[in-house]
């Protein structure tokens, strides 16, 4: 059977990727997109950089006990922030799940496939809609580690050395701009001075 393809360009009527999973299930649809990062709030407050893209691909069908369910594939290589020096750390994150929509706890405790559950109460109601924003949201939080470092210790030292990009760069200017104790010590020494006299 061919499957169609819904692109991102084509779905600027839903730019926040608000679907219908029964209906591409039942269609056995392909929806295919990219988001920047900074448009995912949560995910963005761990990165070091809103350039960063992250590609998906959810792919919908009807598995072999009639349950609408999905593929998906998630890529984005972002710049997190190590969490023992501050500085960026590429994380490359590839993510290859599914996961099945059932409407009630009873189906989950009968449920016996691979895919992970995702309870959807309302999957045949006119008008559900699922947000596969959220989805990739949350599957790029439980794919990055919870504490990005370097993999090695020498790294973050040679960082915290010498900066080399232009955001580490600025960040010592700032760092030495605003001083605001660095003329302390030398009046401190003459106050005590003019205190001896």
């Amino acid at each position: 059977m061919r499957m169609e393809i819904y692109h991102s360009h084509l779905m600027r009527e839903c730019p926040s990727f608000q679907v219908n999973p029964l209906q591409l299930s039942r269609k056995e649809k392909i929806v295919k997109g990219e988001v920047d990062i900074k448009d995912l709030a949560r995910a963005s407050e761990l990165t070091n950089s809103g350039a960063d893209k992250v590609d998906f691909c959810f792919s919908f069908g009807i598995d072999s006990d009639g349950n609408c369910c999905v593929d998906f594939q998630i890529e984005v290589e972002a710049k997190l922030i190590c969490q023992r020096c501050l500085r960026p750390i590429e994380e490359p994150v590839k993510i290859k799940s599914g996961m099945v929509f059932l409407e009630t706890e009873r189906q989950e405790i009968n449920y016996s496939g691979d895919y992970e559950v995702y309870l959807f109460p309302e999957l045949r109601e006119k008008g559900a809609m699922l947000s596969l924003l959220v989805v990739v949201e949350d599957e790029l939080l439980l794919g990055w580690p919870m504490v990005p470092l370097h993999k090695k210790d020498k790294d973050c030292l040679s960082l915290s050395a010498n900066p080399t990009s232009v955001d580490d760069k600025k960040q010592s200017s700032d760092t030495e701009k605003k001083r605001p104790f660095a003329k302390l010590d030398k009046m401190l020494r003459e106050a005590s001075f003019k205190g001896r006299k």
